[in-house]
């Protein structure tokens, strides 16, 4: 596969636009959605992946309530369990997902983000793909990562394709200073970028058994 062009070239042209977005704090702090975030070829080859990767049920979850150990692991859901969340991931390594993250990771990319957000972004933290079959959801959760490492910047990709309301599935976005919040439909191929703070949480709402199998997908990228 020869490297394709990753980021839609009118998202590069808009760069300075979208940073004043992403610093005016509307609708909530450093947070910022993009329509058409992925080149179309790029595109296409993360929509093949997501149809084509071996996906298994991955659950974090608690043995109580109080417990303050948050177990992870791929496997079916249980009665005995208190859930934080219930998704899909992928089994084995997706190849050429792994290449548009690499794509995603090198200096120019880099430098193109830290443009369209005004951070000093150094490095991509890793990527991972998500998938939310019926009865999927996450509870409220922040994304900082490692204490020792913070994640500066976000970016949580939508691979969704034919999603209609009455599937569930929305994520909604909150500032717990401001009261604010965003609640977003999955949309194809839209991007939402922010800086992950303590007071500044994201959930997936549960997706209904009506829900289309391998429909809704999200990657996320993480950057230092």
């Amino acid at each position: 596969m020869d490297d394709p062009e990753v980021i839609n070239p009118d998202v590069l042209r808009d760069r300075a636009a979208l940073r004043a977005r992403f610093q005016s704090g509307q609708p909530l702090p450093r947070w910022l959605v993009i329509w058409d975030f992925l080149a179309p070829e790029a595109l296409d080859i993360a929509l093949e992946e997501c149809r084509t990767a071996e996906m298994a049920t991955y659950c974090s979850y608690q043995v109580t309530e109080e417990s303050p150990v948050v177990h992870n692991a791929f496997g079916e859901p249980n009665a005995e369990h208190v859930y934080v969340t219930v998704h899909a991931r992928p089994v084995h390594p997706l190849p050429l997902l792994s290449r548009l993250g690499e794509a995603l990771a090198t200096r120019e990319a880099v430098q193109a983000l830290s443009q369209m957000t005004g951070l000093e972004l150094t490095a991509q933290d890793g990527d991972v793909l998500t998938g939310w079959e019926p009865w999927s959801f996450f509870q409220p959760h922040d994304d900082r990562g490692n204490p020792e490492d913070l994640a500066q910047l976000v970016v949580s990709l939508s691979l969704t394709t034919r999603w209609e309301p009455r599937y569930g599935g929305a994520t909604v976005w909150a500032c717990e200073s401001t009261g604010a919040a965003v609640r977003l439909e999955p949309r194809l191929n839209t991007a939402v970028m922010f800086t992950p703070t303590a007071g500044s949480l994201h959930w997936v709402e549960q997706v209904t058994e009506q829900a289309p199998r391998r429909t809704r997908f999200t990657w996320t990228v993480r950057y230092v």
